[in-house]
């Protein structure tokens, strides 16, 4: 029976099935009924029955086989006569001592740890010398005693001793692989279990280290691999939370899916490899803001639950964090049913929980927390009083230096600010001042809650002050604020919200900093995720308002050069991160070829993430291992920006521009920023060297441009158009905008017929400025005065205008670029297009040599093809915009449709014009309007410097004539010198929307064509 239940429990160590160890134990207990008590063999017998019933317990947590397994053992130690061999007693009162940590540990049963503590050092004391072998089993076991001890009575003493220990217990087992390997490993659980309690960030490290020299030993997907990589997780989640680092969150995310492939039974190792990945998935939802995230830690949590059971201490800690996360989708969802359920669940851990367990500081905190939430969303006091109950007695269990005291202490400030505010009384705005500035001078500076105790105090000062002004020095304001946002650890979101408070704070020049700090968070920011899309989403939750009040500040103090550099660095922030990847390096190859290659390499990898598109609707194991791929890249590719920010003549690379730079953006004619702020609007002209031209638009209101907008969007989608209301609108811009502007061009001789550039910020980016005037009998209009472009940032235009010569025409006395048409009128699943064949016939008299794709011809990837091969292209066909996801928007070609995402990741190395006679191709979101999202924009980005699109839907009559002026006029030279210029791209759109006038089309059509670019 014996070789029964051995060759049972090598079964079980192969396969890991759970029958197996459990007829094991069976055969095991047969065997002793049959051994007399002085057979030899029987400490063999007992050992197997001992190992077997505790595997058991790790699977089931049934705690019975192990009670049993020590009643014969105590029976056998009890019968043994004083003769007998003095190391088998001590092997036996050593297992005996492990069977009843179990014991305690499951019943919380204190005589059981007592019993078990008197054996352990009674086995040590029969041992023949200090280093014998089985010592080290016996410090693992004690340590594992003085372990339970200290979660019993959170003693320190008791850890402090059980590291020790343990210490020496790998120390002696250093031939020993496995028995090393078991101690480190504990080693490491105490090691983590300290830093729980006193949160000294040496234990963290030295954990860490404990853990990874276990998993080397062995290889990926090894069974014995599971417990070590569940601790590290922890670890790494732990120093994530402390530290803000994103990368270790990664790390311990894709150990916890390995544990899951390896823990494929549902027993109690894959619940804690659940709950963990729960953790971790939520404390990534803090930092990055993915609500996806959230919803993935609330399911991994219900389904650890489902494998524990009901009355198990193990589901203390998976319903605490359940409990968090419903808290959190309640913030966002404010359904008060995931509020009541986190209270539930709460209050559920806090019963399976003994008076001595070393959580309790930790659930009492956060049961607080939901309570003080259920009052903000009823108003019920008694939630509040219950909470700040909680909160006191959750800092007397813990001691003065247990990791959780700074989060209770900021818990415990907001409850009585709170209170402070429903009864008045001064003692409890004191008294959640004294918790802030606990945490600001007894916790370490560099960790992450130092931010948010900064923050806080900070609004308590300012939104208090006169409350608290005979207290405390109230203008200390700005200066935490500010703290708060250079924190060096803390998260980014959090620097950012402070950043923005910091800016509410402060007034005048003093703002500048604080606006300065807001951007260049705000771009961090973004770039936590790795696509487009994903920042896209990330964009939408930060203020538009932001740098329109940075540039109307830095113009009330007299820094206009100021004021277009915070323009340039705050907005179209998803395409100016993107440039980054394209930057010229003609001077870095020169100074510093590997540099230059290194550079860009990763840049091209990081542009592959940015449009790779990858969603969750992937497998989430393929979107986080993106994620962490391109966190590796992002970290690469900044070291090597930074080691090319230390060459001579390269210190500024990739910095934001400053002036000096900007002001290259005019030197084919002035560039005009409008600033639409809250606070005023401005027009800001950049003219050639001069300083910028400030020209104040004392009359204009953002919500008077707004209801313009918004009227002019509205319009220009309808079905039938109400000119008036068009006309109006253009009138408005005229005598509140436009008119000021020129007025100010004549005084700097800016000659009438030449061309000047518009760079509007917000709604006004959806208004036709290139169509203002009084439109009035006798009257001139901006068009019959000026050639208007547009361009979305100056640093796009310095790009588009070089001081010399595009590549393909430097040298060359002849140019003459190839032009691709792709032309639609049939489109598949789209309405026919009769003006398409006569748009073709238009450009054919002028370009009858041009390549074209025609229907069936015009697939995506012909057309991908033709904008890398083609100088110039020209597109006729359906177009459409989604606001809702403005990558998706596209052009509808025979095969399918070429998205914005299509487009950005082309290449077209030669490019110089593009005529988008399509609907939509330059229409801007209402909603987030500087985000500058549409087909025309991404064409300049794959490379084109000149482009033509429309701001709505076209009429289908008006394509052939505009086409034909436009390319009439950009071929008229072509007979007499051979070459054209893409440059007269927007001369010839003036004279094609002149000509529509003078054939009597409606102003809402003829305005609905705008050129961006060179």
């Amino acid at each position: 029976m014996d070789s029964v239940a051995a060759f049972l429990s090598l079964l079980y160590d192969w396969r890991g099935n759970p029958e197996a160890i459990k007829e094991s134990i069976v055969y095991a207990k047969g065997a002793l009924s049959l051994c007399p008590e002085d057979l030899p063999q029987r400490p063999l017998l007992l050992e197997r029955l001992v190992d077997s019933s505790i595997e058991w317990f790790k699977m089931r947590r049934d705690v019975k086989p192990v009670q049993s397994a020590a009643s014969y053992v105590r029976k056998a130690l009890e019968a043994q006569p004083p003769e007998y061999p003095p190391l088998e007693r001590a092997q036996m009162m050593n297992r005996l001592g492990r069977c009843l940590i179990i014991v305690y540990d499951r019943t919380g049963e204190v005589q059981h740890m007592e019993e078990s503590m008197q054996w352990l050092q009674m086995a040590q004391r029969l041992l023949p010398s200090p280093d014998h072998p089985l010592r080290a089993d016996i410090l693992f076991n004690l340590a594992n005693c003085l372990t339970s001890q200290n979660r019993l009575s959170n003693k320190i003493e008791s850890l402090n001793q059980s590291i020790e220990y343990l210490r020496e217990a790998v120390a002696l087992n250093h031939s020993r692989a496995w028995d090393r390997e078991r101690s480190t490993n504990n080693l490491g659980v105490c090691l983590i279990t300290r830093y729980d309690q006193l949160g000294e960030v040496e234990d963290l490290e030295e954990a860490i280290r404990c853990f990874r020299e276990i998993i080397l030993l062995h290889p990926v997907g090894h069974p014995t691999r599971l417990n070590p990589l569940l601790n590290l997780a922890s670890c790494l989640r732990a120093w994530s939370e402390q530290r803000g680092g994103s990368e270790e969150l990664d790390e311990a995310i894709q150990h916890l899916r390995e544990v899951l492939t390896i823990a494929t039974y549902p027993n109690l190792d894959r619940a804690n490899a659940l709950a963990k990945l729960g953790n971790c998935f939520y404390l990534r939802f803090l930092h990055e803001k993915d609500v996806g995230d959230l919803e993935d830690g609330i399911q991994s949590h219900r389904q650890a639950l489902l494998l524990v059971p009901r009355r198990d201490p193990e589901r203390v800690a998976i319903l605490s964090n359940l409990s968090y996360s419903l808290s959190m989708q309640y913030r966002l969802q404010r359904n008060v049913d995931d509020l009541d359920e986190a209270i539930q669940s709460m209050r559920e851990a806090l019963s399976l929980c003994h008076p001595g367990h070393s959580l309790k500081p930790d659930l009492l905190n956060h049961l607080a927390d939901r309570l003080k939430a259920r009052f903000d969303h009823g108003g019920d006091v008694q939630y509040l009083q219950d909470a700040i109950q909680y909160h006191r007695e959750a800092l007397t269990l813990g001691s003065p230096g247990h990791r959780s005291r700074p989060g209770i202490l900021h818990n415990l400030s907001s409850c009585l600010k709170s209170r402070y505010r429903h009864s008045g009384a001064i003692q409890d705005l004191k008294e959640a001042v004294e918790c802030l500035r606990e945490i600001i001078h007894t916790i370490d500076p560099i960790h992450t809650i130092h931010c948010k105790a900064l923050s806080s105090l900070a609004s308590m000062y300012a939104d208090n002050a006169e409350a608290l002004e005979p207290f405390y020095d109230t203008a200390d304001v700005p200066a935490l604020f500010e703290k708060a946002s250079n924190h060096p650890t803390a998260g980014l979101l959090d620097r950012l919200l402070a950043s923005q408070s910091w800016i509410n704070a402060v007034h005048g020049s003093q703002g500048l900093s604080a606006y300065k700090t807001c951007l260049r968070l705000m771009d961090q920011f973004l770039l936590l995720r790795p696509s487009l899309t994903s920042r896209h989403q990330l964009h939408r939750e930060i203020p538009q308002d932001t740098v329109l009040d940075a540039a109307a500040t830095a113009i009330e103090c007299g820094e206009v050069e100021t004021a277009v550099e915070f323009l340039e660095q705050g907005r179209t922030l998803l395409w100016s991160q993107m440039n980054r990847y394209r930057t010229p390096l003609d001077e870095l190859q020169r100074a510093h070829h590997k540099l230059a290659a290194d550079f860009t390499r990763l840049s091209q990898l990081l542009e592959n993430s940015a449009t790779s598109g990858i969603t969750r609707e992937l497998c989430k194991m393929t979107l986080e291992e993106e994620t962490r791929r391109y966190r590796k890249i992002a970290e690469d590719w900044s070291t090597v920006v930074d080691q090319i920010r230390q060459m001579d003549g390269f210190e500024n690379f990739l910095r934001p521009p400053d002036y000096s730079f900007l002001r290259l953006s005019s030197r084919k004619g002035p560039v005009i920023m409008i600033n639409v702020g809250s606070k005023r609007c401005d027009a800001i002209i950049i003219h050639q060297e001069n300083n910028p031209v400030l020209v104040p638009l004392l009359d204009v209101r953002k919500s008077d441009i707004q209801v313009n907008a918004e009227k002019f969007h509205s319009e220009t989608r309808a079905g039938v158009v109400d000119r008036s209301q068009i006309l109006g609108v253009l009138r408005a811009l005229w005598d509140d905008i436009v008119q000021p502007v020129v007025t100010k061009l004549h005084e700097l001789n800016v000659v009438p017929g030449s061309r000047i550039w518009w760079c509007p910020t917000s709604v006004l980016s959806i208004l036709p400025i290139h169509a203002a005037g009084p439109h009035r009998r006798n009257k001139l209009n901006l068009c019959d005065i000026y050639i208007s472009s547009y361009t979305p940032t100056l640093s796009t235009l310095v790009g588009l205008n070089p001081a010399i010569p595009p590549v393909g025409q430097q040298n060359q006395l002849h140019y003459d670029p190839r032009l691709l048409v792709v032309a639609q009128p049939d489109t598949p699943g789209q309405v026919h297009i009769p003006g398409v064949n006569k748009e073709l016939s238009a450009i054919k008299m002028h370009v009858p040599d041009s390549n074209v794709l025609l229907s069936g011809g015009g697939t995506s990837d012909a057309v991908l093809t033709g904008l890398k091969t083609h100088s110039w292209v020209h597109i006729t066909c359906h177009g459409s915009q989604d606001f809702k996801d403005p990558f998706a928007s596209c052009f509808h070609l025979y095969d399918k449709s070429l998205t914005l995402l299509d487009i950005i990741e082309a290449r077209a190395p030669s490019a110089e014009f593009g005529f988008l006679s399509a609907c939509h191709s330059a229409a801007s979101d209402i909603r987030r309007p500087d985000e500058t999202l549409h087909l025309a924009a991404a064409l300049q980005f794959t490379g084109f410097r000149s482009v033509i699109g429309t701001m709505y839907a076209m009429a289908d009559v008006d394509g052939p004539i505009v086409a034909e002026e436009v390319y009439k006029h950009m071929y008229r030279r072509k007979e007499k010198s051979g070459s054209v210029d893409y440059r007269d791209a927007a001369e010839g759109l003036s004279i094609a929307t002149k000509k529509l006038k003078e054939r009597g089309v409606p102003v809402e059509r003829w305005i609905n064509f705008v050129h961006f670019g060179a």
